[in-house]
């Protein structure tokens, strides 16, 4: 029977520069004890430079395709690297954690981090804390202080991909200031910047996007028409319905837009539905992730019949009770 490899022996092949990295030892990092944590913080600068950023990879990697690891005790320890690339994908790392103590942390880097890009990565992951301040899991006055901080960074002279994830985190605020922020942003020449705009709609549970998302899921920019279609689907828009099932059958729609479309129809629901999403499953022409992904659709169609009659739009968009999860889905950068 084999003999399972001790943590010091998985740490002596990370810190070996001239050997690749064994892949079936990744899980080994999920759900560190204390004590394991504290061996690789005091060893963390023995990782060699020219490795990291892809051991850091293939551990979002292993998160986004295995549901049971967790890799938030090194999301953590990667936040405090000198290299901007690694506190970045730490903070990807912990997309997930829901962990109160870690809003200090992220308004820190949001706010003195030397990197753009960290800045952006922690405005992306503070509209988690935002989510979890609306339904009262964390103190109001931290979501005051996230959202005074994440309004700050969109003002106009911060970088556009600052401002971008700045306006989608605030999308989930029921704080009335947000809805002429998002109302901003949807005013802006840039067209990413637009499409950020629709993205924070999508996150809102508010009625007042409702003919601004419509309109747009027809949009000739394919980032707006991608936004919109997602927002459709957040907001559980019935009246999307047809137009949805429109570009499901249209053979011009990629497959980005393609999936899109078929997870916001499960999220609304209705007639028809059932059936296309299946028939669109059959479709051998069809990768394996794209059938998976749509299998998932079906699920959650199944899943949204069974809550029968309820929707964002029965909630009223001036209290902060929002009941349902949200696509973490973000529109690239330009």
């Amino acid at each position: 029977m084999a003999t399972e490899t001790s943590f010091d022996q998985v740490l002596s092949a990370l810190f070996d520069p001239a050997k690749p990295f064994p892949p079936h030892l990744l899980h080994r990092f999920s759900d560190l004890p204390p004590a394991e944590v504290e061996k690789i913080k005091n060893n963390w600068d023995r990782i060699p430079r020219e490795r990291i950023v892809g051991w850091m990879e293939d551990l979002e990697e292993l998160t986004d395709s295995d549901s049971v690891v967790s890799f938030f005790e090194i999301g953590r320890l990667a936040l405090e690297d000198p290299q901007p690339r690694v506190r970045e994908m730490g903070i990807r790392l912990l997309w997930e954690c829901e962990a109160e103590d870690l809003v200090s942390s992220l308004l820190r880097l949001l706010t003195t981090d030397p990197d753009v890009s960290v800045q952006a990565a922690a405005a992306s992951l503070l509209g988690r804390f935002i989510f979890l301040g609306e339904m009262d899991e964390i103190p109001s006055h931290k979501q005051a202080d996230i959202e005074t901080a994440l309004i700050t960074r969109f003002g106009s002279s911060y970088p556009l991909t600052l401002r971008r994830r700045a306006i989608e985190a605030l999308g989930y605020s029921s704080n009335p200031e947000i809805t002429a922020l998002i109302a901003s942003a949807y005013s802006e020449k840039e067209m990413v910047m637009r499409a950020s705009a629709i993205f924070a709609m999508g996150r809102s549970a508010n009625d007042h996007w409702r003919v601004t998302v419509l309109d747009n899921l027809d949009s000739p920019q394919p980032e707006m028409q991608l936004e919109a279609v997602r927002a459709a689907g957040e907001l559980e828009l019935v009246e999307a319905r047809e137009p949805l099932l429109d570009l499901l059958d249209d053979d011009d729609t990629d497959d980005e837009l393609l999936l899109a479309v078929a997870w916001s129809l499960s999220q609304i629901g209705g007639e028809q539905i059932q059936e296309k999403l299946t028939e669109l499953a059959e479709d051998s022409d069809l990768d394996e992730e794209t059938l998976d992904l749509l299998e998932s659709a079906i699920e959650n169609l199944a899943f949204t019949a069974s809550m029968g009659n309820f929707s964002f739009m029965d909630l009223d968009p001036d209290t902060s009770e929002i009941e349902e999860p949200e696509s973490e889905d973000e529109p690239d950068d330009e």
